[in-house]
């Protein structure tokens, strides 16, 4: 980036440097840019596809990815994922899913970015605010409503309470993720005794972390050395 600085303003007084930078160089800055640099498009009876990209591993090991800087017991619970990551926060009614995205968003606010807790389950009412005040989850970051909100532009952290309350089938979820491909989103689902999702079984498939809660413990999976 500083080349390219420097360049650029030898460009202005006259000066046609050109700039080489490398292909592992441009790898690098995906991280910091969330973009695919090499990915190419072209046309297919009129839709935009992305042919993805190709690079070796020692590219890959040259990449630099942001991740979301976890710490204490949610390290333990779900490692430490890349920024805009997704989970997933299943269990039976009254298991105490609510409870710990609650303190887990309260965590977040304080330590990581502004937090947005969609309570669409709940709404406003007593047994929220008993969760506010009981777990102390009253950050200035963090900001509690009763709906989805079309525009999450605003937040680094969105919890939505619950995925089946709020109607959201896998493609308004994927549409969500796409939009917002910096915000890091939760979904909470309630399943029946079976195991079975109140909503959409694919989805969980597509989440970097799963969560399942059983009698207030929380149970986690995933891709970035969770299991705790």
């Amino acid at each position: 980036m500083n080349e390219a600085d420097q360049t650029l303003k030898s460009y202005i007084v006259g000066d046609s440097v050109m700039l080489n930078i490398n292909k592992a160089q441009l790898n690098g800055l995906i991280g910091l840019m969330g973009e695919n640099l090499f990915g190419q498009k072209k046309s297919l009876n009129g839709h935009e596809e992305d042919n993805g990209m190709i690079v070796s591993s020692g590219e890959l090991h040259a990449m630099d990815f942001q991740t979301s800087g976890q710490q204490g017991k949610y390290r333990e619970l779900i490692g430490d994922p890349c920024v805009g990551f997704t989970a997933m926060v299943y269990g039976l009614p009254k298991s105490g899913k609510s409870t710990m995205c609650l303190d887990f968003a309260n965590y977040l606010a304080s330590l990581h970015g502004k937090v947005l807790y969609c309570a669409i389950e709940e709404g406003f009412g007593y047994t929220l605010k008993e969760k506010v005040e009981r777990l102390k989850a009253h950050h200035s970051n963090l900001y509690i409503t009763d709906r989805v909100p079309e525009n999450q532009n605003d937040f680094q952290f969105v919890f939505i309470d619950s995925v089946s309350k709020a109607g959201m089938d896998v493609n308004a979820i994927d549409q969500l993720r796409k939009m917002h491909p910096d915000t890091s989103f939760i979904f909470i689902y309630h399943t029946t005794k079976e195991g079975h999702f109140k909503g959409v079984n694919e989805h969980a498939h597509e989440v970097d972390v799963i969560i399942q809660v059983e009698k207030g413990q929380a149970i986690s999976t995933g891709r970035f050395n969770a299991g705790g």
